[in-house]
C-alpha cells in the first residue's frame, strides 16, 4: 500500500544480472525480459522485487535448453592435498540420437607440465559417463579440461574445466566508494579508492569488494595484462554468479584476448554490496609470477561536458577530447565526435587517431582543423566567428579568407599577413639566416602589394 513504483532484479543463472522499474497500479507491477541462452544446459533464473533497498519478494525457475552438456563432479576443488587420489566423474547428457559411442578427451596442466589423453565409452539413452584421476604433487594451481567428442567426425559436442588449488589461498577486502575516475594504481591500502592494483605473489587471491557506497546502475570495467597473466581471471556478481571468466591461458587451445586487455560493462550494480575477483596464477612457489588487474567503475547518464572516461558514460554515448590539446579532458559531447590523427612531436603520448568533440564554441583550441568548430572556422589555433582578410596578421594558410599567409615585404621584421582574398598570390625567394631571417631558405611573400 502506497508503494507507487517497484524495482525488478534478476540473476539468469550465465552472465550479469540486471534491473528494470515498473509502475504499481492496483498493487500489480509487471515487466517481460528476453533473455538469450550461451550454450545448453540447466539455468536458475533468481528474481527479486524492491521498494527503495527493502526486498519485497524473491522468486526462482530453472529452465533447461536442449542439447548435449558435460558435468564435472566435483566442479573444482580447493586446499587439494597432495599426493592423494582426486576422482573426478564426468557425465555428458543430451547426446544426439544415432550416436552409440563418444570420446571423453581430457587435457590437463599444472606445475609439472601438461598432459593429452582420452577414453571411449559407449551412450545409453543420451548419457555417457566416465571418470579420471588426478594426482598432485607440489603447491600451485592446476587446470582440468574435459571434451566429449563425436567418435566419427571429433566434433566436440560439449566441453567443461575444472580449477584444482592445492595449497594456501589468499582472501582480502577492498572497498569502493566513488565513480567516473580513471584507472588508479593503489598500493596495499586501497580502501576509499576508487581504483586499485594487486600484486601478489601466491597463486590464487580472493578479493571480496565492498561496493556498498556505489549507486545503483554503475558500470564495472576490469583490465589487465592477457600475454601472461593472469593464467585464470575470474569474476563474480553477486557472489556465486559468475560474469566474467577469461579461460585458461596456458591451455594450447587457448583463443582469447591478448596484450593490455580491457572488459567493459562486465556487470552493472544492483542491490548486492560485493563482488569478487579470483584471479589464479601458476605456482605457489613462484615467486617471480606477478599477476595484476585493475577495476574501475562508471555512472552512466552523464550530462553534456561531464568528464567521462569511455562512450557508455555519456547520455549523448560521445566521449572525446573537449579542445585539441593534449592538456584537454574528455567531456561527453553534445554534438557528435571528429576523428583527428595526432602527433607525438605536438605533445601527444603516442602517434594516432583521437576523437574529439564536434561544433565546438568560439575560442575553443582546434590547431588548423576548422571541421572541429560549430562556425566551421579556426584560426590562430582557436574556434573563430569568420577567417581573417586581406592584410590582417595570420599564422597560417589555414587563418585567411583568401587561404595564404606570407610575409608583406622583403623584410625580416615584416609580420606575416594575409594576401588578398580575391585573386591571393605568392612568391618564394631563398633568403639567409645571417641576414637575420629565421633560417635560410625559401620564404614565401605576398606579390599584391601597392
Amino acid at each position: 500500500v502506497g508503494i507507487r513504483e517497484v524495482t525488478f532484479e534478476w540473476i539468469p543463472g550465465f552472465g550479469a544480472g540486471d534491473s528494470a522499474t515498473a509502475k504499481v497500479r492496483d498493487g500489480y507491477a509487471t515487466i517481460t525480459i528476453e533473455l538469450s541462452y550461451p550454450k545448453p544446459g540447466s539455468y536458475d533464473i533468481v528474481s527479486s522485487v524492491y521498494d527503495g533497498r527493502k526486498e519485497l519478494s524473491r522468486d526462482s525457475l530453472q529452465v533447461q535448453i536442449a542439447g548435449t552438456t558435460l558435468t564435472i563432479d566435483p566442479p573444482g576443488l580447493t586446499n587439494a592435498e597432495l599426493l592423494v587420489k582426486h576422482p573426478f566423474d564426468l557425465t555428458a547428457d543430451g547426446i544426439p540420437t544415432g550416436l552409440d559411442q563418444v570420446q571423453f578427451f581430457i587435457y590437463t596442466f599444472g606445475p609439472p607440465g601438461q598432459s593429452l589423453y582420452g577414453f571411449n565409452t559407449p551412450v545409453i539413452k543420451g548419457r555417457a559417463s566416465g571418470g579420471d584421476t588426478q594426482t598432485y604433487g607440489v603447491n600451485g594451481v592446476y587446470g582440468l579440461i574435459v571434451q566429449v567428442r563425436n567418435l566419427s567426425t571429433s566434433t566436440v559436442l560439449a566441453q567443461a574445466s575444472a580449477t584444482v588449488i592445492a595449497g594456501p589461498t589468499k582472501e582480502r577486502k577492498y572497498t569502493l566508494q566513488s565513480c567516473n575516475s580513471d584507472w588508479v594504481t593503489g598500493d596495499e591500502d586501497l580502501a576509499n579508492e576508487l581504483s586499485a592494483s594487486q600484486e601478489f605473489f601466491e597463486g590464487v587471491a580472493i578479493d571480496n569488494w565492498d561496493i556498498t557506497g556505489i549507486p545503483h546502475g554503475a558500470h564495472f570495467d576490469v583490465r589487465y595484462d592477457a600475454r601472461s597473466d593472469p593464467d585464470k581471471f575470474l569474476v563474480e556478481y553477486p557472489i556465486g554468479n559468475e560474469v566474467l571468466d577469461i579461460d585458461w591461458h596456458r591451455n594450447s587451445n587457448y583463443n582469447g584476448e591478448s596484450g593490455n586487455t580491457v572488459h567493459g560493462k562486465i556487470f552493472s550494480k544492483l542491490s548486492q554490496n560485493t563482488f569478487r575477483v579470483t584471479p589464479i596464477g601458476e605456482s605457489l612457489e613462484d615467486a617471480n609470477e606477478v599477476l595484476k588487474y585493475e577495476v574501475r567503475c562508471r555512472i552512466p547518464g552523464l550530462d553534456d561536458n561531464d568528464v567521462c572516461t569511455d562512450n557508455l558514460d555519456c547520455t549523448s554515448a560521445a566521449c572525446a577530447y573537449a579542445s585539441f590539446s593534449p592538456d584537454s579532458p574528455q567531456v561527453c559531447c553534445a554534438s557528435g565526435t571528429t576523428t583527428i590523427y595526432t602527433r607525438r612531436r605536438d605533445g601527444w603520448d603516442y602517434n594516432g587517431d583521437r576523437d574529439f568533440c564536434s561544433d565546438q564554441e568560439e575560442g575553443a583550441l582546434c590547431e588548423e582543423h576548422d571541421e572541429l568548430c560549430s562556425s566551421g572556422v579556426c584560426v590562430g589555433g582557436t574556434c573563430r566567428s569568420s577567417k581573417l582578410a586581406a592584410n590582417e596578421v595570420c599564422s597560417s594558410d589555414n587563418d585567411c579568407v583568401g587561404g595564404i599567409c606570407a610575409y608583406g615585404s622583403v623584410d625580416p621584421d615584416a609580420l606575416k599577413v594575409c594576401c588578398s582574398s580575391e585573386n591571393p598570390s605568392f612568391i618564394d625567394l631563398w633568403q639567409l639566416e645571417y641576414l637575420d631571417w629565421p633560417y635560410s631558405g625559401f620564404h614565401s611573400f605576398c606579390t599584391d602589394r601597392p
